[in-house]
């Protein structure tokens, strides 16, 4: 969820169903990109944050896939209210 003045909040559920809540707050976020993941049979293509502080992506939606049009609409969704 995006919180216009403060950050995004990430909910991620693990497999056992219990859920994890993550806030970013808006100073921490550095960047938002579309990238790309090769495995040996998929290539699998995700928007994540680029998070001040940490050596990781913070990748969003990951369990599921967002097809293009949907990805552009969160990247430039976050470009324009969190990146400003």
């Amino acid at each position: 969820m995006l919180i216009k003045e403060f950050g995004i909040n990430i909910e991620k559920q693990r497999f056992n169903g219990s859920v994890q809540t993550t806030f970013i707050p808006r100073a921490r976020i550095m960047d938002v990109i579309i990238n790309e993941a090769l495995t040996p049979y998929d290539v699998k293509v995700y928007v994540a944050l680029l998070v001040h502080g940490t050596d990781r992506m913070e990748v969003l939606f990951d369990s599921f896939r967002l097809d293009t049009k949907s990805m552009v609409s969160v990247y430039e969704t976050i470009k324009g209210h969190i990146l400003k």
